[in-house]
């Protein structure tokens, strides 16, 4: 698969974070198991699936390529907007919003803290290959 991103400045000195956990690397606290959701895919039963799990977002492929993100945010941005249009025949691309960034997995918590304040989820990149996924909701269970 080949990753096409937008380059981020990351600044590795970023001290937003406790020193303790801003060097912890994207690939300690990321999830491997990526759920994605298919762009051509009724939006309720993605949403259904993401209730299920308690997921707020969800990567987006179109045959077999990243190309965007889906959270809540968006489906309710959508639903609200789509007059007219009955609520099941919503597709995921319908709603979908732009990728999350591609962020080489060794990279510092701390480096990227304030992007995860911005957007609501970072793909990590391992060897060329999307490795896992880190949302707040990941940092969050730093706490524990």
């Amino acid at each position: 698969m080949k990753l096409v991103a937008k380059v981020i400045a990351l600044d590795p000195n970023n001290r937003s974070l406790p020193q303790q956990l801003a060097m912890i690397t994207l690939d300690k606290v990321h999830n491997p198991e990526i759920m994605y959701a298919e762009a051509d895919e009724p939006l309720y039963i993605v949403e259904q699936r993401m209730t299920d799990k308690a997921y707020s977002q969800l990567p987006v492929k179109r045959k077999g390529q990243i190309v965007g993100s889906l959270t809540e945010r968006g489906m309710n941005r959508t639903l609200i907007a789509s007059k007219g249009i009955a609520p099941k025949a919503l597709l995921v691309e319908d709603a979908m919003e732009e990728g999350f960034p591609l962020i080489p997995a060794s990279t510092t918590l701390g480096a990227v803290a304030p992007l995860l304040q911005a957007c609501q989820g970072i793909l990590t990149v391992k060897d060329g290959k999307v490795a896992g996924i880190v949302t707040n909701a990941d940092l969050l269970k730093l706490l524990r």
